[in-house]
């Protein structure tokens, strides 16, 4: 699978990963034709939901949890969020958020 890390973030918009921006970096990770032809639009925003519903991005997030005589209060686990478009910048909007700047996406 396709990785990187998140560089620059807004609210629930990935900007840019590694550097370059999010919506080129997810293009050339799916290789999908129809994200392809978005991104070469300049009309934005550009609607990708359709497109990206079954690749999603994935990132593991940490969270308190109950805690045992014998466990720390930290409990990680992976989760899946959706690009929902392609914004000014090509960045990717999601349809949740949680990402941060260097987070392995």
């Amino acid at each position: 699978a396709a990785g990187g890390v998140a560089t620059e973030v807004q609210g629930r918009t990935i900007l840019k990963i590694d550097g370059l921006p999010a919506a080129k970096v997810y293009a050339d990770w799916t290789g999908s034709p129809a994200i392809r032809q978005k991104l070469a639009q300049t009309l934005r925003p550009q609607a990708i939901l359709e497109e990206s519903t079954l690749q999603p991005l994935g990132f593991r997030i940490s969270g308190a949890k109950e805690l045992s005589a014998d466990e720390d209060n930290e409990e990680s686990f992976h989760t899946l969020v959706h690009p929902g478009s392609i914004t000014d910048g090509d960045g990717l909007e999601c349809m949740a958020g949680g990402f941060k700047v260097g987070d392995p996406i």
